[in-house]
């Protein structure tokens, strides 16, 4: 089954993709936060990763 991660710090934006794509037959993880995303993201293999922009903020995602 294909995993997804979806990243972003709106419990109600995660609880709906979550949803949608459960009903499409993915496997979902989510995070709430760029911090756990890395994290989720280095223990569970995953085939595609959702968040948003912003997330870039954060000192390890930040590009230069």
């Amino acid at each position: 089954m294909e995993r997804i991660l979806i990243i972003d710090d709106e419990p109600s934006i995660l609880e709906v993709l979550r949803k949608i794509l459960q009903f499409e037959g993915y496997d979902v993880v989510t995070a709430a936060n760029g911090e756990e995303g890395l994290e989720l993201f280095r223990q569970t293999p995953c085939n595609l990763v959702l968040c948003p922009s912003v997330l870039r903020q954060h000192k390890r995602l930040k590009q230069d």
